[in-house]
């Protein structure tokens, strides 16, 4: 006879597989889309940030975990929050807030970006060239941001390089140079705190 506990997780992963394949369903066009490059990645997972509440975060884990080049269990990317390239890749258990965006990133496992936060591929994206207009001088391929384990990256934040295992980045906080493992760091731009508690 079971238990009430396991019966209720068979119904939980019963649930869960249900939205999953109603979200793996709905997101037939958008893969179509994506494939024949009628839309590009970046417009289509925009579209797909507006989606409220449960089923928006279960079909955006469906969404980038077909698309990206790779994605771990249980990443939640929450309403506004935008994966902005499928070179991207995720570890387990990590978690995007609202309205953020999220550039070339190599990102660990346990990784939590608070709301309006912006990752960016690498530093510098385009030149700073008085010879030619501004709008001509943006980078056709870009480099890749790390962001290690067990980082939390807090709102309104920006990180334009490499972030270590174990970093803490305060609120409203310019990340422009890496740091030891398991810093906290806060300011603009960014400046050591203290190293994380035992």
């Amino acid at each position: 006879m079971r238990t009430a506990p396991s019966m209720n997780e068979s119904i939980k992963t019963i649930i869960r597989w249900i939205i999953y394949s109603l979200a793996f369903v709905f997101l037939i066009p958008f893969f179509i889309a994506s494939r024949l490059k009628i839309a590009i990645f970046f417009t289509l997972s925009t579209i797909l940030s507006f989606i409220p509440g449960v089923l928006g975060v279960f079909t955006r884990r469906v969404w980038y975990k077909l698309n990206l080049k790779q994605c771990g269990k249980n990443f939640s990317v929450d309403f506004g929050g935008v994966m902005k390239t499928r070179k991207a890749s995720v570890g387990d258990n990590c978690y995007v807030g609202n309205y953020c965006l999220i550039g070339n990133v190599e990102m660990g496992n346990n990784v939590t970006i608070s709301h309006q936060s912006f990752v960016m591929s690498e530093k510098r994206q385009h030149g700073l060239t008085s010879s030619r207009p501004m709008n001509q001088q943006i980078k056709s391929e870009l480099g890749r941001t790390k962001i290690g384990d067990d980082v939390w990256i807090c709102l309104n934040s920006v990180v334009a390089t490499d972030v270590a295992e174990g970093t803490v980045v305060g609120a409203n906080s310019f990340v422009n140079k890496t740091f030891e493992p398991y810093s906290i760091i806060a300011g603009s731009p960014a400046k050591f705190i203290k190293k994380r508690p035992e």
